[in-house]
């Protein structure tokens, strides 16, 4: 059994796509303090040994903090330098001793980061040398996040990287890039833009309408295989989808595709495939995102006597980030889906037992520890077997997107 689990967040570039996680740690030992030595050294167990790394960041480069006593350890040594970026946090002492370790992780390959960066002249040695600097835009205000850019490559170290932290919307995100800022790290990509407010695209109509068929009381499928067989797209995607390996069937007809994957897997084709059209011009991160969610809230569904409710699970997860999607409120979009009443509250409210699913993977994406901890005692889940359920859902989103984008 693991002593810890460890969540990821994305970091983005200005291209909206993701070049690393931040790895977050929890321990699930309840008698231990928090000791920020032991957490990075349990997340560097967890995700090189048990875990493997790829397995969380799917091959993308990991930052991880570091305290002063594992910067002066020889632990960095043994890390791969192309996979693992060294988080220097802002309580670490600065002394000749950090500097010169510090000189050497950067020296062996290391990406250097300087965590929470606040300008002081004592971290001038680390500044002359770091590749990324991270400023905390709830720590920062306005002309005061662009200053310090200024300061330090007209000073310091002209090559420097920023990267703007807690970007919780896009008014944040456009004032960041503004500022020429890199790289961002937030949830800034799972909420709506409302400067720029979408409607539902024409051509993803049919995709909407299969999917109110499938959640009316009694669906019709004769009126399902119609609207998909006179849609080239659907057609296509459908018959690609039921014939690979995913489902292992050899079907010619959509009538056939229709009547063999029945109401819950059409229902979750049709939205993964309807949600996948609304992300063309989205970051990356959002639809991997949505996809783990849904996979988590299905899995968790089938570990809480709720499996004959699993469909369900899977698209509250999926409905739930429709607003960053078409940049509108949630409240509205929901009106046009025909949905019941529990996955409507679930959605809207993060009401009943699907709603506080929805509420727990929510808190475990933010690594929103002490609050996730009170809703797993409530549902009597295991620690072990939510971080377990997080990388199966992470693994089945990796899968997904690259069948679906054969």
């Amino acid at each position: 059994m693991q002593n810890s689990i460890v969540a990821r967040q994305p970091i983005l570039n200005r291209k909206k796509e993701t070049v690393a996680y931040e790895l977050l740690f929890r321990s699930i030992n309840k008698q231990a303090k928090f000791n920020g030595t032991q957490a990075t050294a349990e997340v560097l167990t967890s995700s090189l040994d048990l875990i493997g790394l790829d397995n969380l960041t799917r091959g993308k480069q990991a930052f991880i903090n570091f305290t002063a006593e594992l910067i002066k350890s020889e632990i960095i040594e043994l890390l791969p330098q192309q996979k693992i970026g060294i988080e220097i946090l802002e309580t670490v002492n600065v002394d000749q001793e950090i500097i010169d370790c510090s000189k050497k992780v950067k020296d062996s390959g290391h990406i250097l980061l300087l965590d929470d960066f606040i300008y002081q002249k004592e971290l001038i040695p680390l500044i002359k040398i770091a590749d990324i600097i991270k400023i905390d835009f709830l720590e920062t205000k306005g002309r005061q996040r662009k200053e310090i850019m200024n300061l330090i490559k007209n000073n310091y170290n002209s090559k420097v990287k920023f990267l703007a932290e807690k970007i919780e919307n896009y008014e944040e995100f456009k004032s960041a890039y503004e500022m020429g800022y890199d790289y961002f790290q937030g949830y800034f990509f799972t909420r709506p833009d409302t400067i720029s407010t979408r409607k539902i695209p024409s051509y993803k109509f049919n995709y909407l309408e299969v999917i109110n068929e499938l959640n009316s009381l009694d669906p019709d499928f004769k009126k399902i295989s119609k609207i998909i067989k006179n849609d080239l797209s659907m057609s296509y995607s459908l018959l690609r989808t039921i014939n690979a390996a995913i489902y292992g069937y050899q079907i010619s007809s959509i009538k056939q595709a229709v009547a063999l994957l029945g109401i819950n897997k059409l229902k979750k084709w049709a939205m993964l495939y309807f949600i996948k059209g609304l992300s063309e011009d989205k970051p990356n991160a959002l639809f991997t995102n949505t996809l783990v969610r849904a996979k988590m809230a299905e899995l968790i569904a089938n570990h809480t006597n709720a499996a004959d409710k699993s469909s369900e699970y899977y698209t509250v997860g999926m409905l739930s980030m429709l607003d960053a999607y078409l940049d509108r409120p949630l409240e509205n979009i929901i009106k046009e889906l025909s949905l019941t009443e529990e996955v409507k509250k679930a959605v809207l409210n993060l009401e009943g037992k699907i709603g506080e699913t929805l509420e727990m993977i929510i808190l475990f994406e933010q690594a929103r520890w002490s609050q996730l901890k009170k809703i797993e005692l409530k549902f009597n889940l295991d620690s072990n077997l939510l971080f377990s359920i997080y990388q199966q859902a992470i693994e089945n989103a990796s899968e997904t997107i690259e069948k679906m984008n054969q």
